[in-house]
């Protein structure tokens, strides 16, 4: 019998400015992990005595991303997996899937320490990636302990879960490797291309073009890159399909490199990989730290907030406030992806993670969002950092409260795995009214002039705009009714006029508001600006006055 565990190592992140719906280093990575049961057939030779706990890669390291890497013949059963899924990927009218060696090589990689029901860790995976030249994330695995059985008969049994990722996916490519008894398949997806291959080793102080375009349906391209300091930075981005920068090596060390796309369902990580600055790749794989175990969806959460409070403490940033408005949010987008079988930032139910945070009445100056998913949370966090895009928002100096979600993921041909939603804001800064409203009323005066207009500034309609910003703030007034009061009050104040209109802002950036549509008619000969605050309302006042 089968069993798989699908492992998101990663879904984002997205960043944006709240209400603007503008995303900002964005990515994706999914996976899958299959177990079966033990079988025999010669293994691809793997170089003997690794490094305590490490992996020796299958076949020799790749000078330049993308180059040819022979690896083969493929073991049968692999073989017999690899044939099958290719036919059903075409009935289910999915495009072709290409064989791959560097992916074959990448198993085989791989599979010495696959255990079914369990994912890799992430940065093993992107080594092997790495040492045999994979830019694209590894989306979907399936590590299996083989019965003794034809390969035919093990290719039946794998089925139903190659097939589960094929319905969900859009692969193009597929390779499989059996080590040991242990099979390992790998699906993954070109979708982005350079239009020259990236060397994976530079000599300190030259640099290297990264160049080409994201493939249909991504587009607003960028490139990110995370230095060996930890630092991240913004290599190239914009709106456009195409990319152009160039990696400088300015400092020694692996430089971790990733483009990234934007789709319907939001950001999307499109490549990933490492580029060494004046030392030698590594030749074999040891880990870090000891695994984790976390699963408890509770703990998990627990587990991710002091995970990350130790990435900022060690980069020299203040910590971020937990804040349970922002965990309440991000649970409930953690169980809506869990729930309708999808891994994106933005949700036909509820929109995108500015309007999520909008709706639990957080104030946020910009917002930022991760997701990511393994079997436990110490992978979970392991997988995020491994992103520069992701790694940025756990890092953003400008973050200041923080929301954690984690449920667990139960699917068909699936076994447990953890499901985790981070969401980040900076604080917006203090809404201070008399400053609201000066900058209106400068903007305002600017568009008068601009236009020629004979209106002009009115000081009492400024008072009596703070006055119904200020009523309005506390609910002493109806919106039905501010503009009868707001003509009421003008005429009590003295200003000469016949009319009056009345728009209103609210929010912290109160600038839209001087360019209202409307807002400067030809009868308009008075103008005034107030704003006032209470409780999460930031509300700003623009008062014409109309003369026949």
């Amino acid at each position: 019998m089968l069993a798989a565990t699908p492992t998101f190592l990663g879904r984002l992140p997205q960043r944006a400015a709240v209400r603007q719906g503008r995303w900002m280093r964005p990515w994706t990575l999914f996976g899958v992990v299959l177990g079966l049961a033990a079988c025999g057939g010669a293994p691809p030779p793997v170089p003997a005595a690794p490094p305590p706990g490490g992996i020796v890669p299958a076949t020799g390291g790749v000078e330049r991303f993308g180059a040819p890497v022979a690896f083969g013949p493929a073991h049968p059963i692999a073989a017999a997996v690899m044939r099958r899924a290719r036919e059903d990927a075409r009935r289910l009218g999915k495009p072709p899937l290409r064989l791959d060696p560097a992916l074959d090589a990448v198993a085989a990689t791989l599979a010495p320490v696959g255990r079914p029901g369990a994912s890799f860790p992430p940065d093993l995976v992107r080594f092997a990636a790495d040492h045999h030249g994979v830019v694209e994330p590894v989306l979907t695995y399936l590590v299996a302990a083989l019965p003794d059985m034809p390969p035919a008969e093990v290719a039946w049994q794998a089925a139903p879960v190659v097939e589960s990722s094929l319905a969900r996916g859009r692969y193009d490519r597929i390779g499989a490797a059996v080590v040991d008894g242990t099979l390992v398949v790998l699906l993954t997806e070109r979708r982005a291309r350079f239009d020259a291959d990236v060397p994976r080793a530079l000599p300190l102080n030259q640099d290297a073009p990264l160049e080409g375009r994201v493939l249909p349906p991504f587009g607003r391209a960028a490139v990110h890159v995370t230095l060996p300091d930890g630092a991240a930075r913004t290599l190239a981005e914009g709106d456009a399909p195409t990319f152009g920068a160039r990696l400088r090596c300015a400092e020694p060390g692996p430089h971790r490199v990733e483009v990234m796309g934007v789709d319907p369902d939001g950001p999307r990580v499109l490549a990933n990989f490492t580029v060494y600055c004046g030392v030698a790749p590594p030749a074999a794989w040891v880990p870090a730290t000891a695994a984790g175990t976390t699963t408890d969806p509770t703990e998990a959460e627990r587990v991710l907030l002091r995970l990350l409070l130790l990435e900022r403490a060690a980069a020299g940033l203040p910590p971020v406030v937990w804040d349970q408005r922002l965990a309440i949010a991000a649970r409930a987008h953690s169980a809506d992806m869990r729930d309708h079988d999808f891994v994106a930032h933005v949700s036909q139910r509820t929109g995108d993670v500015g309007d999520r945070v909008e709706r639990v009445g957080v104030p946020a100056a910009v917002v930022m969002e991760n997701i990511g998913a393994a079997d436990t949370a110490e992978a979970v966090h392991a997988g995020l950092m491994q992103s520069p895009a992701h790694r940025a928002a756990i890092l953003a100096p400008e973050a200041s409260r923080v929301g954690i979600g984690v449920v667990v993921a139960d699917r068909a041909h699936t076994t447990r795995t953890l499901l985790a939603t981070q969401v980040f804001v900076a604080d917006p800064a203090p809404f201070v009214p008399a400053e609201a409203a000066a900058t209106v009323r400068a903007a305002f005066a600017a568009r008068v002039v601009a236009a020629r207009h004979p209106a002009r500034h009115a000081p009492a309609l400024d008072r009596v705009a703070a006055g119904l910003a200020d009523d309005l703030a506390h609910r002493r007034l109806d919106r039905d009714a501010l503009s009868a009061a707001a003509l009421d009050r003008a005429v009590a104040a003295g200003v000469d006029l016949d009319g009056v209109l009345v728009a209103v802002g609210q929010g912290q950036d109160p600038t839209p508001l001087a360019h209202s549509e409307g807002a400067l008619p030809p009868t308009a000969r008075h103008f005034g600006v107030g704003a006032a605050a209470a409780d999460d309302l930031r509300l700003t006042v623009l008062l014409v006055g109309l003369v026949r």
